[in-house]
């Protein structure tokens, strides 16, 4: 996808505003140092990614609740909202990705065939996000380190970014289409850091 250098540079700014605001609110929750990407093998920072994934799921169901509700003769009216929450769940897929210190070019390199479990495509992308949030096993109780398997996580990664685009396909969406969306709804964050909402 031409665009998903620009989705990291883009997503990349705003990060380091939305950073500074976290910090700011909640000094106590003491966040993992931002020197990015963060360490893999950090319990702080493997909690950190799940919070990531947990906000890309919010974003998707969401976005399917919408598309479920409204599919058939609504569609029409309904499309921009679940384009809409389809673009919150990117803005935070690619944060998981340079948080994880994924590279575009790690997205961009052909899936090895798998076999599909389900051929929802929501459901799909949710067990790839599950299966690549299971490798990070350094829970906040857990005493013993477990070593992540750095190749799995990309791989799992890899096929997120496959699954998600799937997702986006299904809605009418175009890469073309994604970008646009993904640009107004960055336009529109960076408003609300400047309004201080």
């Amino acid at each position: 996808m031409k665009y998903l250098k620009d989705f990291f540079d883009q997503q990349k700014q705003l990060m380091d505003k939305f950073h500074h605001i976290e910090v700011g609110n909640f000094p106590e929750l003491k966040f993992p140092s931002y020197d990015l990407p963060l360490n893999l093998e950090d319990q702080r920072a493997q909690s950190r990614l799940k919070e990531y994934a947990w906000r890309i799921t919010e974003e998707l169901v969401e976005c399917e609740a919408e598309y479920h509700k409204f599919a058939g003769p609504l569609w029409e009216e309904r499309s921009k909202k679940v384009k809409e929450e389809l673009i919150d769940a990117l803005h935070f897929l690619i944060e998981f990705y340079i948080a994880a210190g994924i590279k575009p070019e790690d997205l961009e390199t052909p899936l090895e065939s798998r076999p599909v479990f389900l051929d929802n495509t929501f459901t799909t992308f949710m067990v790839s996000l599950g299966e690549c949030m299971n490798l990070l096993k350094n829970r906040p109780w857990k005493q013993k380190h477990t070593p992540v398997d750095r190749d799995k996580f990309v791989s799992y990664c890899r096929e997120m970014w496959y699954n998600f685009l799937n997702i986006a396909y299904e809605r009418d969406m175009n890469n073309t289409d994604i970008y646009h969306t993904y640009l107004s709804k960055h336009q529109e964050n960076e408003s609300r850091i400047e309004r201080g909402v």
